[in-house]
């Protein structure tokens, strides 16, 4: 009771009850459950038993078990839109020789005062995406490291031997023109982009044999131009927009799909109540509309 606020509050108001051990019934109370990741897994593979084996919601169950690739494709963005910053503010006016001498710091402070700004903003985003590929590499995942390797040349940097992108970082680090560096690590701005372009690629080629047997994805597929899945036309790499990633964030992604759940209270109530429906067609909305195909060459 000391470490519940509100009872210790009710009992301290009535002195009636300070002195009765009878007051406080088992009955009064219910455990609520909070909604998890964890526990919609469960609930999903609780459902698809129930269902003789088959998958009623196969798209939410796509995204629970492609959520490696998902977590890779969130920094798809990032990526491209520090190499447009970098071809808009210095493309012709940069020569690779001075960029060898050059830290990202050193680059951003020779930045008109008028897009310091968006550059800074820029860099910070693309720091954070280039750090979290790194963390997915090293955390040794098949379905991402596989696919590093299989990019990488025959003289590919070891995760741990990648550093983390910072402010000193060589400016030449973050391009995508690997002649600008002659170390190794020289090429990985490129091979990263390619791992995350693949990954969207591959991820919405998964997604269009599940039209027919899910009825949110059928929906979409007759949405028009908004949604492409079987037709989707290819866009050019350095002609991608942000509208064309497939997602930014993957726990945003999780946490809207939480907001389909509920815990249910009161007396003898506990558990959680999940609309899938609801959210599989939630999801299919918000992840394809305007995801794109991309033309990595």
């Amino acid at each position: 009771i000391e470490h519940r606020p509100l009872i210790l509050r009710l009992i301290n108001e009535d002195p009636a009850l300070k002195n009765s051990d009878k007051v406080l019934s088992s009955g009064l109370f219910s455990t609520v459950v909070f909604p998890t990741f964890d526990a919609l897994q469960v609930a999903l593979a609780r459902l698809r038993q129930e269902n003789g084996g088959i998958d009623p919601h196969p798209f939410i169950s796509f995204l629970i078990e492609e959520i490696d690739l998902l977590s890779l494709v969130q920094h798809l963005w990032p990526f491209l839109q520090w190499e447009r910053v970098l071809r808009e503010t210095w493309g012709s006016r940069l020569e690779r020789g001075e960029a060898q001498e050059m830290t990202i710091e050193n680059l951003i402070e020779k930045t008109s005062p008028e897009k310091k700004a968006s550059i800074s903003n820029a860099f910070a985003m693309f720091s954070a995406a280039w750090d979290g590929v790194i963390h997915l590499l090293r955390s040794k995942n098949p379905k991402v490291s596989n696919r590093y390797a299989e990019l990488c040349d025959c003289h590919p940097v070891k995760p741990d031997d990648i550093h983390e992108m910072t402010l000193d970082s060589p400016a030449t680090i973050g391009c995508i023109d690997p002649e600008v560096c002659s170390d190794p690590a020289g090429n990985l701005f490129r091979i990263f982009l390619h791992l995350l372009s693949k990954a969207q690629n591959d991820l919405l080629g998964m997604i269009v044999p599940m039209v027919p047997l899910c009825d949110s994805l059928q929906a979409l597929s007759l949405g028009g131009n908004a949604v492409w899945l079987d037709t989707s036309p290819q866009v050019s790499l350095l002609k991608f927009q942000r509208q064309h990633s497939l997602l930014e964030d993957i726990n945003h992604m999780k946490s809207k799909m939480l907001e389909y759940t509920l815990a249910q209270t009161g007396y003898g109530l506990s558990g959680i109540q999940i609309d899938f429906k609801m959210m599989e067609s939630s999801m299919a909305t918000n992840l394809l509309t305007g995801s794109r195909l991309i033309d990595v060459n």
